[in-house]
């Protein structure tokens, strides 16, 4: 909130780890506000983080042998501490809030808030299926309820996941899937799907493979506005590629507007807006050396 941001991390022997910065409103200065937190003891892949209020987070991650794992985190006022939220549990201990989700596996996890107590999450989970899953959480972070699980319309895996909300009950994702259609070999795939506001059942509506085989990795969305995103991935011959797609409010529809080859050596890409009119792009280039490249993109509201 304001000034302060938290970072999760993998430390020393694979632990997870998460601290609090200060980031002035210039940018031109950061400072450690907290000691790290060690939140997972045994192994930490990577993860998924969403603000819930001024000082709750909640985390979802792939930790021991790549089960999923989901916590939520209280950040003091002034930063100075960062903690497992704890709360009753049904015997009357206290203990950390805390959920295994997936006892097989939980990698590649994109968390969206649906509304003010819901979570969707995305991410490669039991059977090696690309999964969505919903959570009930309240804002203070002192419980989490499994409410709905489905695997992606496939059945196959999905890499590389990528969710964004497009209205109150239809999201997109995009992912790295194997199974495309009976078709073999891994493609680059956007699918829609459903999902009230309570979170309780979880509707395929389409799917469109955007890819060539063995194509599709990387991938990460941003939402421009109501109904077109930018979609950044590592495409044909490990180049990168842009490209802008609308999508119906309904999800019925995935339509793509335009293409561009930014880069011939691509991966690990993240994208952020800046303005009305400008995207940022972060990713690893040209011997795996880290770029920064901007893009004035053109909308159907400008």
């Amino acid at each position: 909130s304001q000034d302060k941001y938290v970072l999760f991390y993998k430390g020393q022997d694979g632990d997870g780890f998460a601290k609090v910065f200060k980031i002035t409103a210039n940018g031109e200065t950061i400072e450690q506000l907290s000691s790290a937190l060690e939140f997972e003891p045994n192994y930490y892949s990577e993860g998924s983080a969403v603000r819930m209020t001024d000082s709750t987070l909640v985390f979802a991650w792939a930790g021991q042998s790549y089960d999923g794992f989901i916590k939520t985190f209280k950040v003091a006022s002034d930063g100075s501490t960062i903690r497992v939220v704890q709360a009753p549990n049904n015997n009357g201990n206290i203990v950390d809030v805390s959920l295994e989700h997936d006892g097989s596996y939980g990698q590649y996890n994109s968390l969206v808030r649906a509304d003010e107590d819901t979570y969707v999450l995305s991410y490669n989970g039991t059977s090696n299926y690309g999964r969505v899953q919903t959570f009930t959480i309240p804002p203070d972070g002192s419980s989490i309820t499994e409410v709905a699980n489905a695997a992606f319309s496939d059945n196959g895996y999905s890499y590389f996941n990528s969710l964004v909300q497009v209205d109150h009950d239809t999201y997109l994702n995009a992912g790295y899937s194997y199974n495309t259609s009976g078709s073999s070999g891994y493609y680059g795939v956007l699918e829609t799907f459903t999902i009230p506001t309570d979170g309780s059942t979880i509707t395929s509506v389409a799917n469109l493979k955007y890819t060539t085989a063995n194509t599709g990795k990387y991938n990460k969305l941003l939402k421009l506005n109501a109904n077109e995103y930018i979609l950044a991935y590592q495409g044909s011959g490990s180049d990168g590629f842009i490209e802008m797609y609308t999508v119906s409010s309904d999800g019925a529809t995935i339509t793509k507007k335009w293409q561009n080859e930014f880069d011939t050596d691509n991966a690990w890409n993240d994208l952020v807006r800046v303005d009305k009119n400008t995207i940022a792009l972060t990713y690893a280039g040209s011997g795996s050396d880290g770029y920064i490249q901007t893009f004035d993109v053109g909308t159907s509201d400008n």
